[in-house]
């Protein structure tokens, strides 16, 4: 399904519309119902590159109560409210001002004049504007900007299966300063394909052993997925040259990612090498939500994804709309 598309699922006519996050294909959805229209938010922010989506699921809902948002006796439909918005709440309790704008700002300062040689970035492979702000500041100061063959097959399927102009760029096999980064012999379909893929493009030059990058002089970015992608690699950077470690993980959602960080960022002051957090949320701050709820309009709002669901009762106290604090394996019954 696409923004635009109307799903049929007994007789429920749901409406998905594109929202605003760091993972392409974000959505939330419309669900008309015989009780009236719930609204899912899905994973969202009002602070990226595509914040716009955010207001086309907002414009949308408008819309849709305009013309579906209460059903008559005859069955007919009439105007009326949202009758539930299941919310997530992630930041609900705590926000600050940043965007990926902000990252690109920080990145600039920080590589302008910058004393080191190499930076070794860390992120989640799916966070697509995070991985374009790291290569447009790459382009920008003339660096290479490394990344493993499963990176480089993941990016490259994005392209060609891109729903959105932002999702083509930057674009692997295009991109100059890219290269990528091979570390061992298996044998994989993947693996067999992205190598075609630049050898058939004649970009074959831009594949690099792990090996080489002890010999590499020129200023360089590497994407680290994993602890153990890390552990893998320490052993080859380059001994004589000035590194840097930034750490841009969007929102770990579980202690081990934390102690990752932590762990490659101690072992890396052990040879000499600084760690920064340069950072932006994937998720929308209180402001945000409470701007979002306050346009949705609901009669009762159900926060999920969040660790502080009580929150929502304290900081909506508007009597028209009533907070439904969800309960595991309890249905919530939701009439008009």
């Amino acid at each position: 399904f696409r923004t635009g598309d109307t799903l049929q699922i007994k007789k429920m006519e749901i409406y998905p519309i594109h929202v605003d996050h760091s993972i392409p294909g974000a959505y939330g959805f419309i669900i008309c119902t015989s009780a009236g229209i719930i609204v899912y938010s899905g994973d969202f922010r009002m602070h990226g590159h595509l914040q716009l989506m955010t207001s086309d699921l907002i414009r949308k809902v408008r819309e849709v109560c305009k013309t579906k948002g209460k059903i008559e006796r005859d069955f007919s439909y009439s105007e009326g409210r949202v009758i539930a918005l299941i919310c997530e709440g992630t930041h609900i309790h705590r926000g600050s001002i940043e965007s990926e704008r902000i990252v690109k700002r920080h990145l600039r300062k920080l590589f302008k004049y910058t004393p080191f040689d190499y930076a070794l970035v860390q992120y989640e492979r799916l966070d697509w504007d995070r991985f374009r702000s790291y290569v447009d500041i790459a382009k920008k100061f003339n660096w290479k900007y490394i990344i493993s063959e499963k990176d480089a097959y993941f990016y490259n399927r994005l392209n060609k299966k891109a729903i959105y102009e932002t999702m083509r760029d930057p674009n692997i096999e295009k991109t100059e300063n890219i290269l990528v980064l091979s570390h061992d012999k298996g044998y994989f379909h993947w693996k067999k394909e992205i190598k075609q893929l630049f050898q058939n493009s004649e970009i074959f030059h831009r594949y690099i052993k792990v090996q080489d990058l002890k010999n590499l002089k020129e200023h360089f970015f590497l994407y680290i997925t994993s602890l153990s992608y890390y552990n893998l690699i320490k052993k080859y950077l380059p001994p004589d040259m000035k590194g840097v470690f930034i750490s841009s993980n969007v929102d770990p959602y579980a202690e081990e990612y934390r102690m990752h960080k932590r762990t490659i960022s101690n072992d890396l002051l052990k040879i000499g090498v600084p760690s920064y957090r340069i950072h932006a949320s994937a998720h929308a701050k209180p402001h945000d939500i409470i701007r979002f709820v306050d346009e949705i309009n609901p009669e009762n709002l159900i926060p999920i994804h969040t660790e502080h669901a009580e929150f929502f009762q304290k900081l909506f106290l508007d009597l028209k709309m009533k907070v439904v604090l969800p309960v595991p394996f309890i249905p919530i019954e939701i009439t008009s």
